[in-house]
Parts: C-alpha cells; sequence; structure tokens
C-alpha cells in the first residue's frame, strides 16, 4: 500500500512539474511578446514610396503617416496597401517592412493612354479601367466617343471590349508616330464600328 502510495505521489509531482514547466513557458512567450511589441526599436520611424511622381508620392505619405509610431510587427499592411489602392491614380501597391524602422512603399501608377467622353470626360489607361475624371479642357490625348453610362450598366464586357479596341486603334497611331492630341477623336458604336476622325 505504501509503494502505491508513493507511486502515486511520484506521478503526482512529475505531472505538477511538467504543469510548471509548461505555465512558466507560456508566461515567458506572453512577457516576451509584449517586450517586442512595446521594443522602441521596433516603432515605424521611417517610410520611403518609389515608384511614382513627388504629388502622388505625397498622398501615398498622407495615407501611410498613421502608421508612423506603430510597431512595424503589428501594422496591417493589407489595410494600408488597400487605403492607398483607393487613390485612383494608382494601379498597384506594394509595401516591405525594412527591419527594424522602416516601411517601403512601391506604387504602379496608371498612365492615362485616352479620354472617354461619357456626359463628363474621364481618363482610361491602357488596360481599358476608366479611372478618374478629367480635369483640364485641353489634352494631348485622344478621345473616344460614342459611349454612355448606361451601356456600362446594361452590357458591361461589351463596353470594356468597345474601349479595348479603341485603345488599340490608339495604339496603331502611335506606331505609325502620328502625333495623338485631342484632335484625334475615336467614335465607338456597335452597329457601326469605329470612325476615326
Amino acid at each position: 500500500m505504501r509503494m502505491k502510495r508513493k507511486a502515486q505521489l511520484g506521478r503526482c509531482m512529475r505531472a505538477l512539474g511538467i504543469a510548471a514547466v509548461v505555465v512558466l513557458a507560456c508566461a515567458g512567450t506572453v512577457l516576451a511578446g509584449i517586450m517586442v511589441y512595446d521594443a522602441p526599436g521596433l516603432r515605424i520611424a521611417h517610410i520611403y514610396v518609389n515608384g511614382c511622381e513627388d504629388a502622388i508620392a505625397e498622398e501615398v505619405l498622407v495615407s501611410a503617416e498613421s502608421h508612423r509610431s506603430e510597431n512595424i510587427l503589428a501594422a496591417d499592411l493589407h489595410a494600408l496597401r488597400d487605403r492607398i489602392e483607393n487613390n485612383p491614380w494608382i494601379a498597384r501597391a506594394i509595401i516591405r517592412r525594412q527591419y527594424p524602422d522602416t516601411l517601403a512603399i512601391t506604387v504602379s501608377v496608371r498612365k492615362p493612354r485616352a479620354v472617354i467622353a461619357l456626359d463628363e470626360a474621364f481618363l482610361v489607361d491602357a488596360n481599358g479601367v476608366i479611372f478618374a475624371k478629367l480635369l483640364e479642357r485641353r489634352t494631348d490625348l485622344p478621345i473616344l466617343y460614342g459611349l454612355q453610362r448606361s451601356d456600362f450598366e446594361n452590357d458591361p464586357a461589351g463596353a470594356a471590349r468597345l474601349i479595348r479596341d479603341g485603345l488599340q486603334i490608339v495604339a496603331g497611331l502611335q506606331a505609325q508616330a502620328l502625333p495623338l492630341d485631342d484632335n484625334v477623336r475615336i467614335t465607338c458604336s456597335r452597329e457601326l464600328g469605329y470612325t476615326l476622325q
């Protein structure tokens, strides 16, 4: 009976020892995590932007400013990327952590290839994406006519195809070294095709 109690006591002591080691390991991990999270050397101090001109870089920096002084390990870079890509001029943003305290942001900027005349004039990039309202009256870009907003609501795929085909005409003109400005007008029509003026 005494041997049985000794064996049970030995097993209990081993179990308690293992439990104590596990608790200490967990506590150490939590403490280390808190120390790393609060480490002043891991706070974002520098944010660099490249791949764009100064005006857009300033807008990107304004979007990223809320992350300055945040822990670089805890920064939500997906949310920051989404906020930056909400700028219509930015096609894509890549954000990298550069330890210990720097974010490097590389952006791809949309380049306008044409103007599309709907009820207002909008810029179109090389992929046929309508991305921003045209602010200047005069432009050095060719103009696509013939589409209405209702075309995008009723047949978005067909409207996108007409824009892409119009941009192919623009690329063909550019390959022939013809001047491309707002005197070049391409009219798109489902019935008549394309008219170039």
